[in-house]
């Protein structure tokens, strides 16, 4: 019975993964496309304001609530708090992948709606925790966009964002695949190639989400280093749970529950001795009672997997909902997985 249950799990895979493709294939189908009105293509240079700006998503209320402040040219704002506080929804109202949906957000005191769409993001450069990565060469990776990439350039960035010494050791070099994802690479590498890739586009705003949150210690020194001459005389907003991307900003804010409650330096909020005060001496995390409660929560409903598709296919099945057929499938992985442990129980004995 072994080997045919086997080849069941085996064909299952296959259908999961043929699934998953189909969902994501459809979902970008009948995906809207963005307004685009703007007509302004004046240069960047990095200077950003928010005026009681408001959101909300389609359905439900507030989450971002009489937003103000500024960021001068060259200047690094860190944005701090809580999860589910508002900091990744409020640093994606600045490139427009959400619209705001009240107030003012100015870049170089133009409205962000005025800018063209592609004008506008091709001066902003993203880093976060998870880059997209695509199953091509590290140079096609680094320069993604860019049709006639510069070489000289392209090993300039690497070298800035400490690429060069791993790149030059692979047997292609720059001409290395990556596989998809850039599942090939560790995930300091992924890092360290994105922060190239930022050093390419040589955007004159940064945005820095949790870049380096699911690094460990040593890679995160290195990565770290790299991100320090990526700011560098680039306006950067940091949202991050680390103190060392976050105690040498010019300015940090404190959000909790969609509200600014304070911002300040460093040093003037660790004396008012409020809400940043309290995330410093928690070192940024979830609370552990948080975390404990989390961790139930995803044994008592994910099913856990070896590998990542897998996993993946099952979270969106599971919890998205997405047609019968899928949910089917992921219900007879439940069922499969509960029988091999058993099957490993008993054979152990």
């Amino acid at each position: 019975m072994a080997k045919p249950i086997r080849q069941l799990s085996n064909i299952n895979m296959i259908i999961q993964k043929g699934l998953a493709a189909a969902n994501e294939i459809f979902e970008q189908l009948d995906h809207e496309i963005e307004t685009d009105e703007g007509k302004n293509e004046t240069e960047i240079s990095g200077h950003i304001e928010f005026r009681n700006v408001d959101f909300a998503y389609d359905k439900g209320g507030l989450v971002l609530n009489n937003i103000n402040f500024e960021i001068d040219d060259n200047e690094t704002i860190a944005i701090v708090g809580k999860s589910g506080s508002g900091k990744s929804t409020l640093a994606n109202l600045i490139p427009r992948f959400y619209n705001h949906t009240s107030g003012e957000i100015l870049i170089d005191s133009i409205p962000v709606s005025d800018f063209a769409l592609n004008h506008l993001r091709s001066s902003i450069s993203i880093v976060n925790q998870s880059p997209s990565l695509f199953n091509d060469t590290i140079s096609k990776n680094i320069a993604y966009g860019d049709d006639s990439i510069d070489v000289d350039k392209l090993k300039k960035s690497a070298e800035l964002s400490g690429c060069s010494e791993f790149i030059e050791n692979l047997p292609e070099g720059y001409e290395s695949e990556i596989g998809d994802d850039g599942v090939l690479l560790s995930g300091g590498q992924r890092q360290r190639l994105a922060i190239a890739r930022a050093f390419y586009k040589d955007s004159p705003i940064i945005i820095l989400d949790e870049a380096t949150s699911a690094l460990d210690t040593e890679s995160e020194l290195i990565v770290q280093e790299a991100l320090e001459k990526l700011t560098s005389n680039r306006t950067t907003i940091v949202i991050a749970h680390r103190l060392s991307t976050i105690e040498n900003a010019d300015k940090i804010l404190v959000l909790d529950k969609g509200h600014i409650v304070e911002s300040g330096t460093h040093d003037d909020l660790i004396e008012n001795k409020s809400v940043y005060h309290s995330l410093y001496k928690n070192k940024f995390e979830d609370s552990p009672k948080d975390k404990t409660k989390q961790t139930q929560e995803l044994q008592l409903y994910m099913p856990e997997y070896d590998d990542e598709e897998s996993t993946s296919f099952v979270v969106d099945s599971w919890y998205k909902k997405k047609s019968l057929a899928v949910s089917t499938v992921s219900i007879f992985n439940v069922v499969l997985l509960t029988y091999f442990k058993k099957e490993k129980k008993i054979f152990r004995k």
